[in-house]
């Protein structure tokens, strides 16, 4: 099969092998939102082609979210529903519907995915093609109410990217939002002393054998609070190599005293 006629057979699979579903369903609390997107972007004989007759390079989209609809006001879920996917898809999704915005980046995400396997198949020469794999896409997202009181939503999202070559990303995001505002806390709004938190998770940083040598800390933007303390995670390559993962340090209760601030203390509760 010629060259030039690969990116005919990419386009032509995106139009007959996506499909997406993305209607809320009610459970309990909450409402399911999810999208599903997938394609098939090259055919078995291509596959077969480059060497690989099992798998074939595919567009997988896969977005899930349940989102709390009890107990918050119409303007506070609002607010939180929209951090929620400004975080998860991108800024520019922040306005619109939930429902439309999944479709609108699983469009965008597909139509760039095709892009660069039309470019990279452009410039390939068809005696050294590419491995099938290496040209598959895989990204999902799985957003998810961690824990709920009457102060203070917690909000988790989990997601996996690969775009081909030697492994993919995943990544643990924590959120947490003020129920009576539906404003995300920062650090900022919970601690009083900013220096002496940073000095604390160097020092516990320092003393984790995962983290750099030369590491130049800094204080992550996500965090988990619960009857224990306060988490702060870090993603892969932040503090650590990839081979570490994902690298928690965790603050005691005791460890907080004189950093929280006063009106902060009602998240603990």
């Amino acid at each position: 099969m010629k060259k030039t006629l690969l990116p005919v057979i990419l386009a032509v699979a995106a139009i007959l092998a996506v499909s997406c579903k993305h209607e809320p369903e009610e459970i309990e609390n909450y409402s399911f939102f999810s999208v599903h997107s997938a394609s098939e972007a090259l055919s078995k004989e291509i596959a077969q082609k480059v060497g690989d007759t099992y798998a074939r390079a595919t567009d997988s989209i896969d977005i899930n979210f349940d989102l709390q609809r009890e107990g918050l006001s119409e303007e506070a879920t609002a607010l939180i529903d929209a951090e929620i996917i400004a975080v998860s898809l991108g800024e520019q999704y922040r306005n619109m519907d939930i429902c439309d915005a999944m479709a609108a980046f699983a469009d965008s995400s597909t139509a760039v995915y095709f892009q660069e396997c039309n470019s990279a198949l452009s410039v390939a020469d068809e005696n050294m093609l590419p491995p099938a794999y290496m040209l598959s896409q895989i990204n999902t997202i799985e957003g998810k109410v961690f824990s709920i009181s009457e102060n203070v939503l917690q909000y988790v999202i989990t997601s996996y990217f690969y775009g081909g070559g030697a492994h993919g990303y995943g990544l643990d995001t924590y959120l947490a939002f003020d129920t009576q505002s539906g404003k995300r806390l920062t650090v900022d709004d919970i601690f009083a002393d900013k220096d002496q938190l940073k000095s604390v998770l160097a020092a516990k940083a320092k003393a984790d054998e995962r983290t750099y040598e030369d590491l130049e800390m800094f204080i992550s933007d996500t965090f988990l609070m619960d009857e224990e303390g306060i988490t702060f995670m870090y993603a892969p390559y932040d503090i650590g190599c990839y081979a570490s993962g994902q690298i928690d340090l965790n603050i005691s209760k005791e460890e907080l005293k004189g950093m929280v601030r006063p009106e902060a203390e009602k998240y603990w509760e």
